[in-house]
């Protein structure tokens, strides 16, 4: 191999979210030899442009190559089948990583015992963001949130601990290991259709085939969040395609099994939308009690 480390981006017309991904790795510092490949699944804004623009920035080898199939699954498989580092790792087309973040997963596949990474990964949300919303920031881990944050200290991610296997945003593998495991099922993630989840099936089969997969706090990125997904509409339809990828992955044993997902995820959307609502309403009585002030000269 002629790079230990490679960093993977897959992307589609987010040209101004890859650009400022991109800027970010400008200046990562490591000693070992890194390279970074970005996977075009089909732009038609002139992200392509953008990503060879920029490599010329980078402190390391850069090319970009197109995958003509549309779903991230299969530019994620794309990128693990023309990768040129004995690692991998992916990022997402509008992260900033941290100062330090390249080094601190290169220096985590130099122990041998180690198969896989991830690191925390920071949602920075709009400024329009609901009242509700900011509560699942403080409750739930991933999902439409992307939050994956679970202290200062590394550690190994284990079955049934604490921390869960690595979401998507930021995490790593051994490259050939992972095409070994199967690589990334094309029929979850995002793409043609909203179903996600693609990252956990992966690394129920990859972590089968051994080694310790690690949990870097120092491998930390900032994952900037677009407004459309702070809306209770998305948050629903997220949640509706999280449940179809938990019937692909695990298919309902009988009519109870079934019965019992149908009941848990009715009750979540319960919860949810009570809050969402209280919190519309909080907005609601605050914009209009500020109109009547602002009327009577009072702000």
């Amino acid at each position: 191999m002629d790079s230990e480390l490679t960093v993977a981006i897959c992307t589609k017309d987010r040209r101004d979210d890859l650009d400022r991904t991109m800027r970010s790795l400008a200046s990562q510092e490591w000693s070992g030899a890194w390279d970074v490949l970005v996977v075009d699944n089909g732009s038609s804004d002139g992200t392509d442009d953008v990503a060879r623009e920029r490599s010329e920035d980078l402190p390391c080898p850069a090319s970009v190559l197109a995958e003509p199939v549309p779903g991230r699954a299969h530019g994620r498989n794309r990128a693990l089948r023309e990768a040129a580092g004995r690692s991998i790792v992916f990022i997402d087309d509008d992260v900033a990583c941290a100062p330090g973040w390249v080094a601190a997963h290169g220096e985590a596949f130099r122990d041998a015992t180690v198969a896989g990474s991830g690191g925390p990964i920071r949602p920075l949300m709009p400024d329009d963001t609901p009242p509700w919303f900011l509560e699942i920031l403080d409750e739930e881990s991933g999902g439409p949130t992307s939050r994956y944050e679970f202290g200062d200290e590394p550690g190994d991610i284990v079955d049934g601990g604490p921390i869960p296997c690595p979401f998507g945003a930021n995490m790593g593998m051994l490259r050939e290991r992972a095409l070994e495991a199967g690589g990334f099922r094309t029929d979850l993630g995002w793409g043609t259709r909203m179903i996600p989840s693609e990252e956990l099936e992966f690394f129920r089969r990859y972590r089968l085939l051994g080694g310790r997969i690690v949990y870097l706090p120092a491998a930390s990125l900032v994952h900037r969040i677009q407004s459309r997904r702070t809306t209770w509409d998305y948050y629903l339809r997220w949640n509706r395609g999280y449940g179809r990828s938990l019937a692909l992955m695990e298919p309902p044993r009988h009519a109870w099994d079934r019965a019992r997902r149908v009941a848990r995820q009715v009750k979540l959307f319960l919860r949810w939308r009570r809050r969402g609502r209280r919190s519309a309403s909080e907005a609601e009585a605050i914009r209009r009690f500020a109109s009547a002030e602002q009327a009577r000269g009072e702000l």
